[in-house]
């Protein structure tokens, strides 16, 4: 029988300037990829939101070694340096998104081991 250990990871929400900064960790499971609070026997516990979190979340999954997870973390793409005039009579101008993605496998010593994506 393979052992199974519980993963613990942090998903939350923050508000950083230019929006906010968002982190949540999805499991692979029969090659597609879904939310580790989903996950069966996952348990989700809410955490005190300090100053600037908007949500904060630890989330306990049991998994087994060898199963992959992915942190997937957006933040607000830096806006290009404007006239000041242009803040004011110009229209007003929403800047898009910056996402990073960092794969993890787990360890027979049930430890997240970070490791390269794979290439497309």
């Amino acid at each position: 029988m393979t052992k199974v250990h519980t993963i613990e990871v942090e998903a939350f929400e923050a508000i950083v300037p230019g929006g906010v900064r968002r982190v949540t960790w999805l499991v692979e499971s029969d090659g597609e990829w879904h939310l580790a609070s989903e996950s069966p026997g996952a348990s989700v516990e809410a955490r005190d939101a300090g100053p600037g979190m908007v949500w904060v979340r630890r989330v306990k999954v049991p998994l087994p070694p060898g199963a992959r997870l992915a942190r997937v973390e957006s933040t607000p793409e830096r806006a290009a340096p404007r006239d000041p005039l242009a803040y004011l009579l110009g229209p007003e101008q929403r800047g898009g998104r910056q996402t990073r993605r960092s794969q993890f496998v787990v360890s027979v010593a049930g430890k997240l081991e970070r490791i390269a994506p794979p290439r497309a």
